[in-house]
């Protein structure tokens, strides 16, 4: 057989056991998807994301150790059908490739393994991981990019000039590829080195309708998933050039501001006490950093502008604690039989 043919087979040989643990890993632990996790869940899914790639690295791993036997198998297999050994042996891959494939995955199986673990502690511990999903992406390349040299230099014995000069020429081509969006990429390093936006937050991009969970982030963007169940596919550039607020940092406690507009007919300490027995009976509504309350805002054409303050931790859902309050707020008003200020416009088109 040709030299060229024994390399393509080896190649061939190689990338077809990337793939068969590829499909193993379908099969257990499954496909896992950004889109899976729950409200509250990211971190958990980040769990099972290194767990499948530490399990897909042992897989490859256990696939080669299966090739590196290949010889002795061959043989016997050649023994037990009289086959020609040569045919069987025209298959076995190149040893030192394979000592490199075998080193090179032992490391990346060591790698995932222990940030699997680290991971699983911190879930575990409720607390959230120090390092972002985007910044680990780039340590474990960073990590696994130069582990790949020193095998090819102590393994394979490629002299070191050759490596350099194909380092340098991958990583090249690799900016010119990514040139238009090597600004996603800069943005989203440096959202993350300073903690700015991380997996499992929530935020609200103000000049934009996004509002939500932050369920993964990558090189190139941030998904946010909305309380609607949308997800939203957002460039980290455009994060990174618009104001935000980031609703879980450095705490979840929210102040509500619940606005009434009434008639001018009543005195403020009625209108107080029936807007402030609307949030009697809400747990949600804390009592601390401050009891609920009632302040008049302004004094208006058409009526007066009272508002209801109070504080909670349901800022992914605060529409339906703020639609139970005002509820309850319309029903004790009506009781009282105060009445809703209208603007001229609301009146004329009743």
């Amino acid at each position: 057989m040709k030299p060229y043919t024994l390399v393509l087979l080896n190649i061939g040989i190689l990338l077809s056991s990337i793939v068969t643990a590829y499909l193993l890993s379908n099969v257990y632990p499954g496909k896992i998807k950004d889109s899976s996790a729950g409200k509250g869940n990211v971190a958990k899914v980040e769990v099972l994301k290194r767990y499948r790639a530490f399990l897909q690295s042992a897989y490859i791993l256990a696939v080669l150790l299966l090739v590196d036997s290949f010889d002795l198998l061959g043989e016997k297999v050649a023994q037990t059908f009289n086959w020609n050994p040569s045919f069987i042996q025209s298959f076995a891959i190149e040893e030192h490739y394979i000592d490199a494939w075998l080193i090179f995955w032992s490391g990346a199986v060591s790698l995932y393994f222990l940030e699997w673990i680290i991971r699983l502690r911190y879930k575990k511990a409720g607390r959230l991981f120090p390092i972002s999903a985007l910044i680990s992406q780039i340590l474990r390349c960073l990590l696994l990019s130069s582990f790949a040299p020193w095998v090819a230099h102590f393994v394979l014995n490629w002299p070191s000039h050759q490596i350099l000069i194909s380092t340098t020429v991958f990583a090249a081509f690799g900016v010119i590829a990514m040139k238009s969006t090597l600004g996603d990429l800069l943005s989203g390093i440096s959202l993350h080195l300073s903690r700015s936006i991380l997996p499992s937050q929530w935020i609200d991009l103000i000049e934009t309708p996004i509002k939500g969970e932050v369920i993964s982030t990558n090189w190139r963007e941030t998904r946010v998933r909305s309380t609607d169940g949308y997800i939203h596919v957002v460039p980290n550039a455009l994060i990174a050039s618009k104001p935000f607020h980031n609703m879980t940092w450095p705490d979840s406690l929210r102040r509500h501001n619940l606005n009434f507009y009434l008639t001018p007919n009543h005195s403020f300490k009625e209108i107080e006490q029936i807007l402030l027995a609307a949030t009697e009976g809400q747990d949600k509504a804390l009592q601390s950093p401050k009891p609920p309350q009632v302040i008049l805002k302004a004094f208006l054409e058409f009526g007066v502008h009272y508002q209801v303050r109070f504080w909670s931790t349901t800022f992914h859902d605060k529409a339906s604690l703020e639609s139970e309050i005002y509820t309850k707020a319309l029903k004790g008003l009506q009781e009282k039989d105060i009445e809703l200020a209208y603007t001229l416009g609301a009146l004329i088109k009743r």
